[in-house]
């Protein structure tokens, strides 16, 4: 499964991915998701792994990036976005 135009969100339980997905098997291609606690995030590796779910990462949400660009505690995981050619 892919996610397009994602985002993370912080809760008090951890950090889950918002974003369209495409490739599963009962949700239709586009449609926004929300996914269970993120367990595992590589930026270089443009993979997502969940409790039960992984997930290839295409293009962040360009609000989410800019976002990144103005957080100094951001600064690192920015870098991993430009390392990886994440398209930003």
């Amino acid at each position: 499964m892919r996610l397009e135009n994602w985002h993370l969100v912080g809760g008090p339980g951890g950090r889950v991915l918002v974003g369209d997905i495409y490739g599963h098997d009962t949700i239709r291609d586009g449609e926004v998701v929300t996914t269970s606690l993120v367990q595992e995030l590589s930026i270089p590796k443009k993979t997502a792994k969940t409790k039960n779910s992984e997930y290839t990462l295409g293009k962040p949400d360009p609000l989410f990036v800019e976002s990144l660009a103005n957080s100094k505690t951001a600064a690192a995981m920015r870098k991993e976005f430009l390392d990886a050619n994440v398209p930003v």
